[in-house]
């Protein structure tokens, strides 16, 4: 494991995977609340496929430096982002494709970098990008979360996250629910800044034209699978493939019918490298 330091001086955990001659390097994504470390068995699914994989812990969390599960800009995220693409460009080849495997939160931060900035990567997979949540928030409580950001913004309280969303294996579940690295907490600040990401994203979908796989639980009630379908008609790529897998829940690369995704996730690697 190595450590990078962020335009504001926070240590970012990254772990490379380095292969001799791969086919394609890809960067790592992972969402809210978890870490890169949970994302051991599908490394081992895409190094044996002969794709080299780099994975960081946002910040806030894993053994990343910040406050924990906070961001007091969103803008910060796609910076972190940014620097973890520039050191893998700097200790790869430089001669294969550049891709990015994102999920939940990791999803929306990639969605608004490649909009942003298009030239950043050769292709990108989103899997349930947290777009808006599945559930509804009570506007009080938006309320108080948006009143709380101006004037206590790191101000944590619990995330009351049920682990029993994220899939159906059970031992995914228990081994969740148990991970002393796995954050319990959110704040105020955190809340305004995704709320305006998300809305960003939705409203310029259309900008965004890199080649994309959207791989979403028809299941899922953590992230809004069905505004998800209809971004996913807004984005503006010629090259866009969708994927809603019936009855799997917010973690589609970790459930039982895992290997159906990993499946369609390398077909589409393969296609893209």
């Amino acid at each position: 494991m190595a450590f990078l330091t962020t335009s504001d001086g926070i240590s970012l955990a990254v772990r490379d995977e380095q292969l001799r001659s791969p086919r394609a390097r890809i960067v790592i994504v992972h969402g809210y609340a978890e870490y890169s470390g949970r994302y051991a068995e599908l490394v081992e699914r895409l190094t044996a496929h002969n794709f080299e994989c780099h994975l960081f812990d946002l910040r806030g969390h894993g053994h990343s430096g910040g406050v924990p599960a906070h961001v007091s800009s969103f803008g910060l995220y796609i910076d972190d982002l940014r620097l973890v693409i520039q050191h893998v460009r700097e200790t790869g080849r430089p001669r294969v494709p550049l891709l990015i495997i994102a999920h939940s939160l990791g999803g929306l931060i990639t969605l608004e970098l490649i909009r942003r900035e298009p030239e950043s990567c050769d292709g990108v997979v989103v899997s349930s990008p947290f777009l808006k949540p599945a559930f509804e928030i009570p506007m009080l409580k938006k309320l108080v979360a948006r009143g709380a950001s101006r004037i206590a913004p790191a101000l944590p309280f619990s995330n009351t996250l049920d682990p029993t969303l994220l899939s159906t294996d059970r031992e995914v579940v228990e081994s969740y629910a148990s991970d002393p690295l796995v954050q319990r907490t959110t704040t105020p600040r955190w809340f305004t800044e995704v709320e305006n990401a998300q809305e960003t994203v939705q409203e310029h979908a259309g900008e965004i034209r890199s080649p994309l796989l959207m791989l979403l639980g028809g299941d899922d009630q953590v992230a809004d699978h069905r505004l998800a379908e209809q971004v996913f008609a807004s984005i503006g790529s010629a090259d866009k493939t969708l994927r809603t897998y019936e009855g799997l829940r917010h973690e589609v690369l970790n459930e039982l019918a895992r290997d159906t995704v990993v499946n369609d996730l390398l077909t589409w690697l393969e296609a893209h490298s």
